[in-house]
């Protein structure tokens, strides 16, 4: 069976990301087969987040993932999911964070969470 290289990376950075929000006071499920998603977030009853969670080990901006942001602009459009569709991208020591709007995406500024 032959390995995938970008599966180490991905991994890392959904379970670094779980551990941020964690730490941030979410409860934070993995997503089995990140069929749509790598985690689900939620945080008492009114804050919840789903969330696709990328890596590159250079710099990369939302524009290298535009498939997957129009898949997630897709959904945002359905209104078929409670909460907000964010996206998030390792690259190098910084988090790129999007929140996913029915137009498209939008960067997410400040501190994590």
């Amino acid at each position: 069976m032959r390995k995938n290289p970008e599966y180490g990376t991905e991994r890392t950075a959904s379970y670094t990301a779980k551990r941020l929000l964690l730490s941030r006071g979410f409860s934070v499920m993995m997503a089995a087969g990140h069929e749509l998603f790598d985690l689900v977030a939620w945080r008492g009853k009114d804050e919840m987040i789903f969330l696709l969670v990328k890596s590159s080990r250079s710099p990369v901006s939302i524009g290298s993932y535009r498939p997957e942001v129009r898949k997630l602009t897709s959904i945002v459009k359905e209104n078929s999911h409670p909460g907000e569709i964010q996206f998030w991208i390792k690259s190098w020591n910084e988090w790129l964070r999007y929140r996913i709007l029915p137009g498209g995406a939008v960067s997410i500024g400040g501190d994590l969470l």
